[in-house]
């Protein structure tokens, strides 16, 4: 028992000198249950096995086994790897590090937390991932996953990039973003930017932002997680089973993640039902609208300038109302709607001009 304590106890004291002779302290070592150093033509090789815990160019590493080649400045780690690069923590079930390169290659159910000041700012989750200490730069590939403490958001992909230093980053390959909140809205897109240190998310080309059955789709957003507010530009168009809308430019507002009022400007059109599950009979222009919903439903809506608009109110046999149909124009006109999206009263205001059409 003495000579294996003393066999240890040599061994440790001849690795930690061979490593801080040959790495200039880059390299050193604090624990491992089996250890084996083997000197080569190119440098000292050491492969660690068992509890292993050691310091390589200021990388904290702890694993189940590690080879380190000091001679090509290379190192793997495989088996349960936990690592702190800077401010990030690292977890995969093998790490590569390139000291050249200045550079970690990551396998296996990978889980990265980026913290500042200790706190806990954003997580990704992958299958393999790079990432460059020089730059800041990380890349994360397979099966992406990602959650932002700072505005709760979470986003899916195949592939994203993203600068630790800047903030900046982007995600292709399906990315979905997804403000995490109960009945909360979606943004899809074939590619999606993130701006963290501005709160600022980009997406571009066939975009679509999902609210329950409310679908909004076009060629660009720009969404402000801070102020929980959506710019849709490039031919947007709004869907649902009660309203069709049309502009040049939508303005989404949410409230708690869902959406409480939508902005349209200019070339403004949309075409609705005098009640869900009804045809889209109805419709009005204008140079601007304002739609204000309740949940899913639509609560209100104002449209201003230039205003012109056509209702087909349904014979109301239990009212004894006549079908009728109304074409006019005006200033501005008010709609407010009750229950699930039926159309309780129309206002139509300044310098009103009309026809009017009874069917019966």
């Amino acid at each position: 028992m003495k000579k294996i304590l003393t066999y240890s106890l040599l061994l440790f004291i001849t690795i930690t000198l061979l490593a801080t002779e040959t790495t200039k302290k880059d390299y050193k070592l604090i624990h491992a249950d089996n250890a084996t150093v083997i000197k080569q033509a190119s440098g000292y090789v050491s492969r660690l096995e068992g509890n292993v815990h050691f310091f390589y160019s200021d990388v904290e590493y702890h694993c189940n086994k590690a080879m380190i080649y000091e001679g090509r400045e290379f190192a793997y780690m495989d088996g349960d790897v936990r690592a702190k690069v800077d401010t990030l923590d690292v977890v995969a079930d093998s790490i590569s590090y390139n000291k050249a390169l200045n550079t970690l290659y990551m396998k296996g159910d990978i889980e990265i937390r980026e913290y500042k000041d200790k706190e806990l700012i954003r997580e990704f989750y992958s299958d393999r991932g790079e990432f460059n200490r020089d730059a800041e730069f990380l890349k994360v590939i397979d099966n992406v996953r990602t959650f932002s403490y700072t505005d709760s958001i979470a986003a899916t992909c195949g592939y994203a990039e993203y600068n630790h230093g800047t903030g900046y980053g982007f995600m292709r390959i399906n990315p979905v973003l997804t403000l995490t909140k109960q009945d909360s809205a979606k943004i899809i897109a074939e590619k999606i930017e993130f701006f963290h240190n501005f709160n600022k998310y980009v997406a571009s080309f066939d975009v679509q932002m999902d609210y329950n059955d409310i679908k909004t789709v076009s060629n660009f957003l720009l969404y402000f997680s801070e102020e929980d507010k959506a710019i849709l530009t490039g031919n947007p168009v709004f869907y649902s089973d009660f309203a069709t809308a049309k502009a040049e430019e939508f303005t989404l507002y949410l409230s708690d993640k869902k959406l409480d009022k939508a902005f349209l400007n200019r070339d403004c059109s949309v075409y609705y039902a005098s009640e869900e599950g009804e045809e889209k009979n109805n419709w009005v222009k204008s140079d601007e609208m304002e739609l204000i919903f309740d949940g899913s439903n639509m609560k209100e809506f104002v449209a201003r300038d230039n205003v012109s608009y056509f209702y087909d109110q349904p014979e109301e046999k239990e009212n004894s109302k006549d079908a009728i149909q109304v074409f006019s124009e005006g200033d501005e006109l008010s709609i407010l709607f009750e229950g699930k999206n039926k159309v309780k009263s129309l206002k139509l205001n300044g310098r009103i001009n009309g026809k009017y059409r009874f069917l019966n």
